[in-house]
């Protein structure tokens, strides 16, 4: 805003636009260098060795290269950070359904598996149900609506 008022709106632009440049890149520099780190860390080897999130959760019986392949038939990537959970229950869920995958008492039990989707099918009947009673009070509301305008008329 200073340099419109001191040169005017079209120099005045031509010289703030710079100095603008100037302190945002500064300002977000720290955080580029950083990111750009993480990103080289996450595309390395670096990201297949031990102590990773999903490697430290599972006991260290995990083989990375397994895992990525099984990502990838699934097609999870990047784009998967919008799932129910976010990206680490995406891949959890999908690392625990693959029966090849994980071993030991990672995997869940049959009971365990049992219950997930007797609790899936239960959540999708009130699903049901509430879209139904839903539906229901918009047709019962309508019929009121038009029984008050019937009366108004009638008055």
């Amino acid at each position: 805003a200073e340099s419109v008022r001191q040169h005017g709106p079209s120099k005045g632009i031509d010289v703030a636009l710079p100095l603008f440049e100037q302190k945002m890149l500064s300002r977000s520099a720290r955080m580029v260098v950083g990111s750009r780190e993480k990103a080289k860390e996450m595309h390395s080897a670096l990201a297949l060795q031990p102590a990773r999130k999903v490697q430290r959760e599972s006991g260290g019986g995990v083989d990375m290269h397994k895992a990525i392949g099984v990502l990838q038939s699934k097609r999870i990537g990047a784009h998967s950070v919008w799932g129910e959970g976010g990206l680490d229950a995406v891949v959890a869920s999908a690392l625990r359904s693959d029966d090849d995958f994980f071993v030991g008492d990672l995997k869940p039990s049959p009971k365990k598996r049992k219950n997930a989707a007797e609790k899936k099918d239960q959540e999708e009947e009130d699903r049901r149900k509430a879209k139904k009673h839903k539906k229901m009070k918009r047709k019962e509301d309508k019929r009121l609506r038009g029984e008050q305008k019937r009366d108004a008329l009638l008055l």
